[in-house]
């Protein structure tokens, strides 16, 4: 996968998570990112949501903010998981959002 700043992969919409969108931060070279990343395609045909990725090495303030603390997934302000995805708390985020 190739990170960069404004990057999304897009799922035909059903309504689910559309109020927030899901931003990963991510740098490259990055096996946890990788991960993180394939787990949250292969859901996105279950659950029909946007993803969009943040390579954190491309703006100084996301650098600062999450260093080496890759990856971490959000909805909107709040952090879902970081380093593994969290399939119970991504679901409960995208519920409360339904």
């Amino acid at each position: 996968f190739q990170a960069e700043d404004g990057i999304r992969d897009r799922s035909p919409s059903r309504g689910l998570g559309d109020v927030y969108k899901r931003q990963i931060y991510v740098r490259a070279d990055c096996h946890l990112c990788e991960d993180m990343v394939g787990q949250l395609r292969e859901l996105q045909a279950a659950y029909s949501f946007e993803i969009e990725h943040r390579d954190v090495d491309l703006r100084p303030a996301w650098r600062q903010t999450y260093g080496d603390k890759v990856p971490v997934l959000l909805c909107g302000e709040v952090e879902i998981c970081r380093y593994f995805l969290d399939l119970r708390a991504l679901q409960a985020a995208l519920k409360e959002l339904s």
